[in-house]
């Protein structure tokens, strides 16, 4: 079928045919400027509601605070040992808070604190260790000894009744490490209270005594008639001073 169109001259170019689409100028009637045009709604892109809504106002002005007062973010990822800055108040212009000073100074208190306990623990033991024995052959020398499991100690509960019954009484003892006396129903049957022994003994009590030993100050001494004093620092003054509350005597 021919279809060159018909007319006089039929060599002619045929007739051009225009594209039935609308063009891009009738495409855009009724949008006067195409770069103001917003879409509406949460997926066009365009200003959401919250911050055109002055009730979520709150929320953009809260963040903006956030990242004023705020130097550094936490890293949650990081194990928790490795997380310890958390813990300090966040530093402002250089310099630490009143709150996050007071903590580092209790801090390094506490730190100092356990420090002093071990290494007090450790030389009361080596104190105990070396005290001890020496004790035990002082009282032994006196007739006053006591055996525990194959292991000689001080008769530390019958200490009283010992020296009374060899009339003798301890000087250079220091008072610090007096025995405790325990009343029996406040009978005549007194004992020395057992958690004042020697192996109950802290750091101080046993270094107090180890200079009383390095100095030979620790003796035990026949006791005068009439004199109730069992235990005594070493001074002539005050062997026989019965009515000092921090010396132990029985009449």
């Amino acid at each position: 079928m021919d279809i060159l169109p018909q007319g006089k001259n039929s060599n002619a170019h045929p007739k051009s045919y225009t594209s039935t689409l609308p063009s891009a100028s009738s495409s855009s009637q009724g949008i006067t400027n195409l770069e103001s045009y917003k879409p509406r709604g949460k997926r066009g892109g365009g200003t959401s509601e919250k911050s055109e809504n002055p009730r979520f106002s709150h929320h953009s002005s809260r963040k903006n605070l956030l990242q004023t007062t705020r130097s550094f973010e936490p890293d949650y990822g990081t194990p928790l040992r490795d997380r310890a800055h958390r813990d300090i108040p966040i530093q402002v212009s250089g310099t630490f808070s009143q709150a996050a000073q007071e903590k580092a100074t209790e801090m390094a208190r506490i730190m100092t604190r356990h420090e002093d306990q071990i290494n007090q623990s450790a030389q009361r033991i080596l104190l105990q260790k070396q005290c001890l024995p020496r004790l035990v052959e002082i009282f032994e020398a006196s007739g006053i000894s006591h055996q525990v499991g194959g292991t000689k100690t001080l008769p530390w509960e019958n200490l009283d009744q010992e020296l009374i019954r060899i009339e003798c009484y301890v000087t250079g003892w220091p008072e610090i490490c007096l025995p405790k006396r325990f009343i029996a129903r406040r009978t005549s049957a007194d004992r020395i209270d057992f958690s004042s022994r020697p192996e109950s003994w802290n750091f101080e009590q046993w270094n107090a005594m180890a200079d009383q030993i390095s100095n030979d100050a620790v003796r035990i001494l026949p006791r005068p008639k009439r004199r109730a004093v069992l235990f005594d620092e070493g001074f002539h003054a005050k062997l026989f001073r019965t009515l000092d509350p921090y010396r132990i005597a029985w009449a």
